[in-house]
């Protein structure tokens, strides 16, 4: 899963750590990612409802079991929320990708479970 909100992630960046043409692509955008996009609170309300309409799917299409590879562009609020959406034993186990500041390469940072 791609969340970009406040900057683009293309899918050559991710490639090095995952052959994105080997698994299902969700992504969460909106139409001009930016930095200070976020603004108020129903911006926040408005992205938990869709989230967890995603995971949902996810969970409904390929089981509890499967895995959701995330690779975020958000701010902290927003990041929070894709913690605090998750159903303990009930949704899959998502991994988090975050960029390296040195090679500006992706590499997994935390599993929510």
């Amino acid at each position: 899963m791609n969340i970009y909100l406040s900057g683009k992630i293309h899918d050559e960046e991710m490639d090095h750590v995952l052959d994105h043409t080997q698994f299902a692509k969700y992504e969460i955008t909106i139409e001009t990612p930016r930095l200070d996009f976020l603004q108020a609170s129903e911006q926040l309300e408005q992205f938990r409802t869709i989230y967890r309409n995603v995971i949902t799917e996810i969970r409904e299409k390929y089981g509890h079991n499967c895995h959701i590879h995330l690779f975020p562009a958000i701010p902290v609020p927003i990041a929070i929320a894709c913690g605090k959406e998750l159903l303990r034993g009930v949704d899959p186990e998502v991994i988090i990708y975050q960029r390296a500041q040195v090679d500006r390469k992706f590499t997994s940072v935390l599993v929510l479970k």
